[in-house]
């Protein structure tokens, strides 16, 4: 998101996701491996 400035609290961890493909291997659309990646970064989060 574009922004002149941003204030961020302090944290412990930053969590990112870049891109994203298909797992044909695994049967699994690009959207499946997308909902995966997000469902890792809640279990992996905190309330700070």
């Amino acid at each position: 998101v574009p922004a002149a400035e941003a204030q961020i609290g302090v944290v412990d961890k930053i969590f990112t996701r870049v891109g994203a493909s298909d797992d044909l291997s695994m049967g699994q659309s690009t959207f499946m491996v997308e909902m995966m990646e997000v469902a890792n970064i809640f279990k992996r989060s905190n309330a700070k």
